[in-house]
C-alpha cells in the first residue's frame, strides 16, 4: 500500500511539473516580439509568372477615392467611391496590367 501511495504522489509531482513547463512555454511564446521574428524570417515569393507592372492608371473624376481593393488569383479588384460618376468596380489583370472590365452603377430606368 505504501508503494501505491508513493507512486500516486510521484505521478502528481510529475503532472504539476509538466503543467508548470507548459505554462512557462506559453508565456515565453506570448512575450516574443513579433517584429523581430518577421524581420529575420525569409520572404518566400511565389514564382507565378507575375512581373513588376509599374504604374497602373485608372482614369476617374476629381472627387473619386478607392473604397476597397482585393486580389483573387491574377486579378486585382478596385472599388471606387465618391460622386455618382465615380462609383464603379474596376478589375485589373495583374499579368498584363490592363483594365479587364469596369462595372458602373447607373440609375434605374422607369
Amino acid at each position: 500500500m505504501a508503494f501505491l501511495k508513493a507512486l500516486v504522489i510521484g505521478m502528481g509531482i510529475l503532472i504539476v511539473c509538466a503543467m508548470g513547463l507548459l505554462a512557462y512555454g506559453l508565456i515565453g511564446k506570448a512575450g516574443e516580439d513579433k517584429a523581430d521574428t518577421a524581420a529575420t524570417a525569409p520572404v518566400m515569393v511565389p514564382d507565378d509568372g507575375l512581373t513588376e507592372l509599374g504604374d497602373i492608371v485608372i482614369p476617374n473624376a476629381e472627387n473619386c477615392r478607392i473604397d476597397d481593393a482585393s486580389t483573387e488569383g491574377r486579378r486585382l479588384t478596385v472599388t471606387l467611391d465618391g460622386t455618382s460618376d465615380c462609383r464603379r468596380v474596376v478589375v485589373i489583370d495583374l499579368v498584363t496590367g490592363a483594365v479587364a472590365t469596369q462595372i458602373r452603377l447607373a440609375p434605374a430606368r422607369p
